[in-house]
């Protein structure tokens, strides 16, 4: 008989094999990485994402495996820990395909590719805090709230409102800031 296909049905939709890593201290590089993930199963590549024009490390990587089993074993042992920090790992999108959504769209359901992710389980409880009556939908419901990483850490609310107010009216912005070192957390 012959050896079957062994691509899932959802395999236009991820990258095999291929893990997205974020979070990264500054100081990790590919050695870390490849050291880090070997102990998981065979690592073909693994490639530290950097700023075109510093050549500065931007927080996140991607790493390949020889076996798509490999990255099951380590989604299933998080969290995981590198340079003395948790770092998030998941599976590594496909190139232009924007993750799925969470309100079950249909496979082919062309969603634009943003490069900025939309907030959508973030919805819990923030409609009812709108204060009452008129209050309309919250930002989740419009889809039109944004993440946006690896901010410079001189960049304030003001900064991020500026920035994006070229593309069209911007209601709020917010700059997660760390209480104990009173500075930007960089998103």
């Amino acid at each position: 008989g012959g050896g079957g296909g062994d691509g899932g049905g959802g395999g236009s939709q991820i990258d095999a094999a291929k893990i997205f890593v974020g979070g990264l201290s500054w100081q990790t590089t590919e050695e870390t990485l490849r050291y880090h993930f070997e102990q998981y199963g065979e690592v073909v590549s693994v490639e530290v994402m950097r700023d075109r024009n510093t050549g500065d490390p931007r927080g996140f990587a991607f790493v390949v495996f020889k076996s798509d089993e490999t990255v099951d074993l380590i989604l299933k042992n998080k969290p995981h820990e590198i340079n003395h920090k948790v770092v998030d790992v998941k599976r590594a999108q496909a190139r232009g395909i924007a993750p799925p959504s969470i309100h079950g769209a249909e496979e082919g359901a062309g969603q634009p590719s943003t490069g900025v992710k939309q907030e959508d389980g973030m919805a819990g409880g923030s409609a009812s805090a709108g204060g009452g009556s008129g209050g309309g939908p919250s930002p989740e419901e419009l889809k039109n709230k944004v993440f946006v990483g690896g901010l410079p850490l001189h960049v304030d609310k003001d900064g991020l409102k500026d920035f994006f107010s070229c593309f069209g009216p911007v209601t709020d912005a917010i700059v997660m800031m760390d209480m104990v070192q009173q500075r930007s957390r960089g998103f």
